[in-house]
């Protein structure tokens, strides 16, 4: 546990090892508990498999452990999903970081339907001025290539 806490600020792949480690020794509760901080790790990590290496993060690894039965070509015990252990009151219900993204998407949505429809969002506008640009661009160019003379 001290490899999590205090090793891993320094050596990722040490915390990448102890939470593998831990999701294998421990139970279900103790796991949730232990490695949810850590999906806040957005560190790189180089990871080998059969097509080579890929590159991923910390908190994509954190993930996998948490809700896959096979991480590093090593068959896992089933975990309990999350929802089961707060709906039998195990856990406490996780709070995320980003806070209450739907709420603010919700409030968006009906401050738009207050408002009338919704506003185009201008791509239209900006892909015909793209047009205007580029046959601009093809009309000067031909001009220049038509005005040059060809030397023998």
């Amino acid at each position: 546990m001290e490899y999590l806490k205090y090793g891993g600020e320094a050596f990722k792949y040490l915390r990448a090892l102890a939470c593998f480690y831990f999701r294998l020794t421990r139970q279900a509760k103790d796991v949730y508990e232990m490695l949810e901080p850590f999906l806040e790790d957005r560190r790189k990590l180089r990871r080998r498999g059969r097509a080579g290496v890929v590159l991923t993060f910390m908190d994509e690894f954190v993930d996998e452990l948490l809700t896959k039965e096979r991480v590093c070509g090593t068959s896992l015990w089933k975990m309990p999903k999350r929802e089961v252990l707060e709906d039998l009151e195990i856990l406490e219900p996780r709070v995320s970081p980003l806070g209450d993204l739907e709420d603010l998407l919700e409030e968006e949505d009906e401050a738009e339907k207050e408002n009338g429809t919704r506003e185009e969002s201008g791509e239209i506008s900006d892909r015909d001025d793209m047009e205007v640009d580029r046959d601009e661009r093809r009309s000067q160019s031909r001009g220049r290539s038509r005005s040059r003379s060809r030397s023998p």
